[in-house]
């Protein structure tokens, strides 16, 4: 009876260390777009300044949104490296540990394998839109089929922005009302 109710624990720790990852990756998946949903601004960010609320905006229209876009863009990508590789490491080790159940193994194996999936993405929607002439961009996936764009670019017509969409659409595989596009100067 003891062994079994130690078992019960063991996988009761495990699915709450999982519980743990998901809601510190979908913190910062809301630092980065605190609104909740893929069309909202980031204003709560300290570096970043936004358009007043009075202010009307279309869809594909872009938002210069920041001053100090040089120290945003390389904190938020050493950030985003830095949690994801925590992540990797507590999903490894759950996924690695001899006392953890099948299930709970099978769950952290998809977890990390959806983590590089959702890191190697990153990066080539982020050298494809480099590649487009802008000087820096960040590109954050989401668990609920979601991205969130932003470019460092001075501002974005409505061309730019559509490349952009077409981009991350086509390698991520979201739909373009799950996108959210924005630039930085």
């Amino acid at each position: 009876m003891s062994l079994k109710i130690k078992k019960v624990k063991s996988k009761q720790i495990v699915i709450i260390a999982l519980v743990v990852l998901i809601a510190a990756a979908a913190y910062i998946q809301y630092g980065y777009n605190p609104s909740g949903n893929s069309s909202g601004d980031i204003s709560d960010l300290s570096a970043i300044n936004t358009p007043a609320a009075s202010e009307t905006r279309k869809m594909g229209e872009a938002v210069a949104v920041s001053k100090e876009t040089n120290a945003y863009f390389a904190q938020s990508k050493i950030d985003k490296e830095s949690m994801r590789s925590k992540n990797i490491d507590v999903i490894k080790e759950i996924a690695q540990d001899p006392g953890s159940d099948k299930e709970i193994k099978a769950e952290a194996n998809k977890q990390l394998l959806q983590l590089t999936s959702h890191s190697e993405k990153e990066m080539k929607i982020e050298a494809l839109i480099k590649e487009k002439g802008y000087e820096d961009v960040l590109v954050y996936l989401g668990d609920d089929d979601t991205a969130d764009v932003i470019v460092k670019a001075p501002s974005l017509n409505a061309s730019q922005t559509a490349q952009i969409y077409d981009i991350v659409m086509r390698h991520a595989k979201i739909t373009g009302d799950k996108l959210s596009v924005k630039n930085m100067y």
